[in-house]
């Protein structure tokens, strides 16, 4: 957790994403990383036909996952209140990131662990077994996506935010 940041400077990170329904006293920052590797297992049958089995490792988490609170949230009352509202945000990335997870292991298992067929050792199977791989894979990816940004969303939203105002309202001076 980083509280050296002003809310100034948290308003710039925010960028396009910020809200127009609140000031910035906290921020969650991620930086999604999706990492694939293919180590296809090349087989040759008693007749000389060769196929490979594609080994894939998809490894989804994050470069950097940081939760920010402006450095002016001196009263700790109003300190916890916007952690805990930084930390739904993280909750979702994680939450959504497991979820993507559990469901990329039934579609390698059933979609891509059979065998094929190739004609030769090259780079143009690798690729071929690449553009297999993403094509199933980008789909699930862009569903994860989007659902980490609908949940973005709804913590964000105008009722979130009033909720959030109204326990900061209700903190001593």
């Amino acid at each position: 957790m980083d509280e050296t940041l002003g809310i100034n400077d948290l308003r710039n990170r925010a960028g396009t994403y910020l809200s127009p329904f609140h000031s910035v006293l906290g921020l969650t920052h991620a930086e999604p990383m999706v990492n694939v590797r293919l180590q296809p297992r090349q087989l040759t049958d008693g007749n000389g036909r060769r196929c490979a089995a594609p080994g894939v490792t998809v490894t989804i988490g994050f470069n950097a996952l940081r939760v920010y609170l402006a450095r002016e949230l001196d009263n700790p009352c109003r300190r916890d209140i916007v952690y805990r509202h930084e930390m739904e945000h993280v909750s979702a990335w994680r939450d959504h990131f497991r979820a993507g997870a559990r469901l990329l292991l039934p579609l390698m298992q059933t979609d891509l662990a059979g065998p094929y067929d190739i004609e030769s050792e090259s780079d143009e199977d690798e690729a071929a077994l690449r553009q297999r791989v993403e094509a199933r894979l980008v789909p699930l990816l862009r569903r994860l996506e989007d659902g980490v940004a609908a949940a973005q969303r709804a913590i964000d939203s105008p009722a979130s935010y009033q909720g959030v105002e109204n326990r900061l309202r209700g903190c001593p001076p």
